[in-house]
């Protein structure tokens, strides 16, 4: 698989919401401010498998004096509103109503990242591209996902401490508590998932609107490429582009910047 990567202008170890997000955010969720936040986020659906967080938070209280709060961030629609109310009972039920926030979609993904101990994937099924793991990875942030598909590749390329298997559930709950406990275990600078964007003076190769894109930028990136290795990605959904190594980084380079779409399939080397 061929992963679309982050800007790292904007994903880097040591961003800080601003002063004005913070202020709005503990006047919207002051049962935060104390407290150390386990976060995950993706659109409520059996696939993302939210029941594991709950267990793990319900874990966490009873082996532990860790005042902890979890927030799922992610929208629900359609047949998985049933879905959001069996979650809810379950929450009712383990008395974990006033731990647990639901914060629909976010824009702000990144900051509530950077105010969180711990982000978690724990889909129940192998995914192609784990930027939910990839992103505060890139900003310093503990991540912790199953052991298997693009989460795997990028937890063994940025901080294998939080590689779990499917369904270790002691293991889950071992590394969520030596993380909150403070071992010190140091996150990898992500200098192998990111765009072409994050080229050092190559910058606006596409514009905002994908539009007129000026053919001396192309140039440039061409020239900087010249002993670079070049692998050709299968067109999706009128996403195509070519995948360049270059001493030992990957870059992009992608006639679509649509963000429906989050990973290629590596067709062949030429």
């Amino acid at each position: 698989l061929i992963y679309r990567g982050v800007d790292d202008t904007e994903y880097f170890i040591g961003y800080q919401p601003s002063e004005d997000w913070l202020r709005q955010w503990y006047e919207d969720y002051p049962g935060t401010k104390s407290a150390k936040l386990l976060t995950i986020a993706g659109r409520i659906s059996p696939l993302k498998d939210f029941e594991k967080i709950i267990n793990l938070a319900a874990s966490i209280k009873e082996n532990s004096t860790h005042n902890i709060k979890v927030l799922i961030a992610g929208e629900v629609k359609g047949k998985h509103q049933k879905y959001l109310i069996k979650l809810k009972k379950i929450i009712e039920d383990m008395k974990l109503e006033n731990d647990i926030y639901f914060l629909n979609f976010r824009k702000d993904i990144k900051n509530i990242y950077a105010i969180s101990s711990i982000v978690y994937n724990t889909s129940n099924k192998s995914e192609s591209f784990g930027r939910s793991i990839l992103e505060p990875l890139s900003i310093g942030i503990p991540s912790i996902g199953y052991n298997r598909g693009g989460v795997k590749e990028i937890l063994d390329e940025l901080y294998p401490f939080g590689a779990v298997d499917p369904g270790d559930n002691d293991s889950l709950l071992h590394k969520s508590l030596s993380i909150l406990d403070g071992n010190d275990i140091p996150i990898k600078k992500n200098t192998k998932f990111i765009t072409i964007a994050s080229l050092k003076g190559i910058h606006g190769i596409l514009t905002e609107n994908n539009q007129k894109r000026p053919l001396f930028y192309l140039y440039e990136v061409l020239l900087y490429f010249k002993n670079a290795k070049i692998y050709k990605i299968e067109k999706i959904n009128s996403i195509s582009g070519v995948k360049l190594v270059k001493e030992e980084k990957m870059y992009y380079l992608l006639t679509n910047n649509s963000s429906n779409q989050t990973s290629y399939i590596l067709e062949n080397e030429t």
